[in-house]
């Protein structure tokens, strides 16, 4: 049941909503999308309603309370999110922690009708047509492999080769999407940690084979359940920015920075170098290397043009792209590691490796 349907069913009640997963508490109010008088804030709401599962409701103090799967939504669409640029940290723990500022009025119509329309993947638990449901439909014209007997039907091996071929599919299919999230999961804590001084480190959890990120501020911090031996880090980066100050502040910054002006900042630039105050600075600066009319320069294009961001995220991008090579390894390892660690908890069972990626939705 979606959210937007129990609020079909209250008009005009305030229904209070929690998260599954995270501590919010946040309130949705009974009605349908094309009331009368809905302005844009309204509508937002309605259309996030339509997106998020009803995972229990109860009746307390005669208010109707729905948890739902609203952050496993997040989640699944932090790229979407991130492209959107609608947060400084696309972290699925810094944003549910602003959740209920945001859901309770603290951005403008715009800013939340982008952030609604970024949550674009559904929440797979609920679709019943998953790739990674553990009841798969078969469809009438064709048997399940426990339905042919050996005996009765000469094509049994045929049929069963067949099946194997399409089992080995589904699994690189489930293990590819793996990857992809696993070399995101990195992407996200490499890029973070150009904006931090922390730790940011990625694990695999145990139950679902899927990665998470997390902000640190020292390397001997961790998460309990990577503590307790459950889950397990296969990345982590950061703990000093000033790593990656060569890449940017080299002898040549300052000509750097002066390629990356657009036309109408190069304008402006050089109107400010011909202005009375550069002047004054060029006539006080006394040095033979000008390291003041040097610095006055940086500072002024840092100050009002987007030059020295647009070289900063290209060096971050040019690192990035170095490392692509090497997170893809990662992400190969870390699928291999949680595939032996799952075989190894069901002791030898000869249930093959379907069900092992039948875990990670």
């Amino acid at each position: 049941m979606k959210l937007y349907e129990l609020l079909e069913e209250n008009p005009g009640e305030e229904i209070t909503v929690w998260d599954e997963n995270y501590d919010l508490e946040c309130y949705f109010y009974g009605g349908v999308i094309d009331d009368k008088g809905n302005d844009e804030w309204d509508t937002a709401m309605y259309q996030l309603a339509k997106k998020l599962e009803v995972v229990s409701t109860e009746i307390k103090d005669n208010r109707t309370i729905a948890t739902v799967n609203l952050s496993q939504i997040v989640e699944n669409n932090l790229d979407g999110l991130e492209k959107a640029d609608l947060f400084i940290n696309c972290d699925i723990d810094d944003i549910m922690e602003n959740m209920a500022n945001i859901l309770s009025g603290n951005v403008s119509e715009n800013w939340l009708t982008d952030f609604v329309e970024a949550l674009t993947r559904t929440d797979e638990r609920f679709s019943e047509h998953s790739t990674f449901s553990e009841e798969e439909e078969r469809s009438d014209d064709k048997p399940a492999l426990f339905d042919i007997n050996e005996e009765d039907d000469p094509d049994y091996y045929e049929v069963q080769e067949l099946a194997e071929q399409e089992a080995a599919t589904d699994r690189q299919t489930v293990r590819e999407k793996l990857k992809k999230e696993i070399f995101e999961a990195i992407e996200r804590a490499f890029r973070a940690s150009w904006e931090s001084p922390n730790y940011f480190s990625v694990y695999i959890d145990f139950d679902t084979g899927r990665p998470y990120t997390n902000e640190e501020l020292s390397l001997s911090e961790m998460p309990m359940s990577v503590y307790f031996g459950k889950d397990f880090g296969i990345y982590n980066c950061g703990g000093n920015p000033e790593l990656y100050d060569p890449v940017i502040y080299d002898d040549n910054y300052l000509g750097n920075l002066e390629s990356w002006l657009n036309d109408y900042e190069r304008s402006k630039y050089n109107e400010w170098l011909q202005s009375d105050e550069f002047k004054e600075l060029e006539e006080n600066d006394e040095s033979e290397d000008k390291d003041e009319c040097e610095q006055a320069k940086i500072e002024w294009i840092k100050t009002n043009t987007n030059a020295h961001k647009a070289l900063y995220e290209y060096a971050r991008d040019e690192e990035l792209a170095e490392f692509a090579y090497e997170a893809d390894e990662i992400a190969e390892d870390a699928i291999n590691t949680w595939e032996k660690a799952i075989k190894e908890e069901a002791e030898g069972t000869d249930e093959g490796e379907a069900p092992i990626f039948q875990r990670a939705r």
